[in-house]
């Protein structure tokens, strides 16, 4: 606790990161607080265009990282960016392009850890590459001096691969779509605005030639819980006659208010979702979900010098019903029944993000809080009942300080949790039942990353070259105290960028 105390001190004392806060683009967004929000007509709430163009490089490295992350990675992409205001209508726009290597990768096969109650893990560590493509578009429109219609979308497409066996591909799609209508009079605006969110993604394994032994896959139903064995039986799913893949997909729907008086400004959202894995006949899982978003927005100062405290809630809850199927033949032809459904996982969770920012024309200071309270439920099998509580908290600190056209950088955090389980069984239950399935190694990885005390750094140099040309180059580290479990507690990375603002 001593080194602990040390180290922290010293960097809080040192007021260190967030190389995002320099950007231009950026600033121009968040100075106006309906960019906070899902409402695209707020976008006219502000008055000042501007566009940039960045081509960045990036490279991580170390053993503090999820069971799912590389030792290595290098991404490497493009991002264009336009906000455009007119005199009866503004747009938004942005264009962008990744690509991703990463070594000795194994763990969940989907592109997004946590992303649905379930996963499926593989265990052969190889190269994956992921390629990602995204667009974004709104527009909001002047029906007369006090009312606003508009609307925009966003799409992102990934396709992601991997190059040894067990090897896979997966293809993911993410829409959102956002209708919306926004009155303002004097000081006052309110909007509201419909939510429309389809996620879908697919994992298709293949092994190529002969192989000596099997390979193995895990499907986590919830907290590690679940089926184990050769990725080709029908526990996993992954190859059953007739799928030869595991899909999944969501389609959400909610609606958004916002309402701003002077320099204040909030929302609140609600959103609704079903998906399902499997296809056809073959539904293997179906999980609800609830999600409400509250952010609120209060700055005071001038165009010189400014402060901005910011809040943001999120409270989710997803639930997992697995489904009882029965293939029956029935005159030559197989068909599948569901009989029944059980439901074996239950999450909910919260999280509360509080921000202070200060921002002039020479210094930024910022400092940011993280709070995260969760609790899940497992019940695959009766009598056996299976509970988690998750905390985890961080704490960001900012500062950037600009000298003509350098501007350098600077941040610190720390990161902390705790990880409380516990088990009980049915009274009045027979007996002789065989507990879950629990891949108890995953879970101690998942378990130690996230209750790990973990303290970062990071460094970022800026130079604006030649009338909104410039050259940026940033690093950070980040140390787990007691994690050792890829054979050192470090994470490192760097990153080059070339950008334009027009």
């Amino acid at each position: 606790m001593t080194e602990r105390t040390v180290i922290s001190t010293v960097l809080a004392l040192f007021c260190v990161c967030a190389s995002a806060q320099t950007r231009t683009f950026e600033r121009i967004v968040q100075r106006n607080p309906w960019n906070a929000g899902s409402n695209v007509n707020g976008i006219r709430q502000d008055s000042i265009s501007i566009s940039s163009a960045e081509i960045f490089a990036i490279y991580q490295g170390g053993g503090l990282h999820r069971s799912n992350e590389a030792s290595e990675e290098v991404t490497a992409g493009a991002v264009a960016r336009t906000l455009l205001h007119l005199k009866r209508f503004s747009m938004k726009g942005e264009f962008s392009f990744s690509h991703f290597e990463g070594w000795d990768m194994c763990g969940s096969m989907f592109m997004e850890n946590g992303a649905y109650p379930f996963d499926i893990i593989e265990f052969t560590p190889g190269r994956k590459t992921l390629q990602k493509y995204s667009f974004e578009g709104g527009i909001s429109y002047d029906l007369n001096p006090e009312w606003r219609i508009g609307g925009d979308i966003d799409f992102v497409s990934r396709n992601y691969s991997k190059r040894k066996d067990l090897r896979y591909t997966n293809y993911r799609l993410d829409l959102e779509v956002n209708p919306g209508i926004l009155w303002h009079r004097g000081r006052w605006a309110a909007g509201l605005n419909y939510i429309y969110q389809r996620d879908y993604e697919t994992v298709r394994g293949e092994v190529i030639g002969t192989a000596n032994s099997s390979y193995f896959a895990f499907l986590d139903k919830g907290m590690m819980y679940g089926t184990y064995g050769t990725w080709e039986s029908n526990g996993i799913h992954l190859a059953e006659s007739g799928i030869n893949a595991f899909p999944v997909k969501r389609n959400t729907h909610g609606a958004a208010v916002q309402v701003q008086y002077a320099d204040a400004f909030a929302q609140i959202s609600y959103r609704w979702g079903k998906g399902i894995a499997g296809e056809k006949q073959s539904l293997w899982f179906e999980f609800p979900g609830q999600k409400i978003n509250a952010c609120a927005v209060w700055s005071t100062g001038d165009d010189v010098r400014r402060h901005f405290i910011r809040l943001k809630y999120e409270w989710e809850t997803v639930s997992n019903d697995e489904s009882v199927l029965e293939k029956v033949t029935d005159g030559g032809i197989t068909t599948t029944r569901k009989y029944s459904s059980n439901r074996i996982f239950t999450s909910e969770g919260f999280t509360l993000n509080p921000e202070y920012e200060y921002v002039s024309d020479k210094w930024e200071l910022g400092v940011q809080g993280n709070i995260y309270k969760g609790w899940e439920i497992s019940s695959q099998i009766f009598p056996y009942l299976y509970a988690r509580n998750l905390t985890l908290w961080s704490v960001y600190l900012s500062g950037l300080v600009r000298f003509g056209n350098l501007a350098l950088g600077a941040g610190a955090c720390w990161e902390d949790g705790s990880w409380e389980e516990q088990q009980s069984q049915a009274e009045d239950s027979a007996g002789g039942t065989v507990e879950p399935f629990r891949l108890l190694e995953y879970s101690d990885i998942q378990r130690e990353y996230e209750t790990t005390g973990k303290i970062g750094v990071e460094l970022m140099l800026r130079y604006d070259v030649f009338k909104g040309l410039f050259v940026e180059a940033g690093g950070s580290w980040k140390h787990g105290f007691g994690f050792d479990r890829y054979g050192n507690s470090q994470r490192w990375s760097g990153q080059l960028k070339l950008g334009y603002i027009f």
